[in-house]
């Protein structure tokens, strides 16, 4: 319905959809769910982008940090590139652990 879709398009807020395209990256690119160890927050500077991410143990012993930034329209692309990071530092010997 028109009206509906036009409600909607009110309530949408480009910074929290770039935001959350970030963390929703990082996740898909980890293969991490709502139970995994794991934290993440982006944030929408002036004209670019920052995502902050750690993958914790099961038992909160062990860390693995990475962040960076991107441009405004490359927010999947910079929660691709904060997995890598992280893969690289051991987030899939951390990951594995988890059940």
């Amino acid at each position: 319905n028109g009206d509906a879709t036009e409600l909607l398009r009110v309530l949408d807020c480009q910074t929290t959809r770039r935001e959350i395209g970030a963390e929703r990256s990082l996740l898909k690119n980890l293969h991490a769910g709502c139970s995994t160890p794991l934290g993440a927050i982006s944030k929408v500077n002036e004209n670019s982008i920052e995502l902050r991410a750690v993958v914790l143990s099961p038992n909160g012993k062990n860390r693995v940090e990475a962040s960076a930034s991107a441009s405004l329209n490359e927010s999947e692309k910079l929660g691709q590139n904060v997995a890598e990071k992280l893969l690289e530092q051991g987030a899939a010997r951390l990951l594995s652990t988890h059940e």
